[in-house]
């Protein structure tokens, strides 16, 4: 696959997400945990890639609200996602982190 088709396919996928990840985005403001509570945060976050088909694995490094999602395509490039989804005391998810 050609680079600007490859491009093409990406935004496209993006796209048609768009509006359950705002959905997400507005839940997890609505509803915000601090750090170690995020049990809101991680169901719904993992509800949501595991019906994109993304193997899902909990509680890592003995962190009960952690995960992974990882997807395979086969061979290619790899491609990482880091999140943080803990809010503050008093602010909430303003802090912008």
């Amino acid at each position: 696959m050609q680079i600007d088709q490859l491009r093409q396919r990406i935004s496209q996928r993006i796209d048609e997400q768009a509006p359950h990840l705002e959905e997400i985005a507005l839940q997890l403001h609505a509803n915000p945990e601090t750090g170690g509570q995020e049990h809101f945060a991680q169901k719904i976050l993992t509800e949501y890639a595991a019906g994109q088909g993304f193997h899902i694995s909990k509680g890592l490094a003995n962190v009960p609200t952690s995960f992974a999602a990882e997807h395979s395509s086969g061979e290619g490039a790899k491609v990482a996602f880091l999140a943080e989804y803990d809010a503050l005391p008093e602010i909430g998810h303003a802090c912008g982190h």
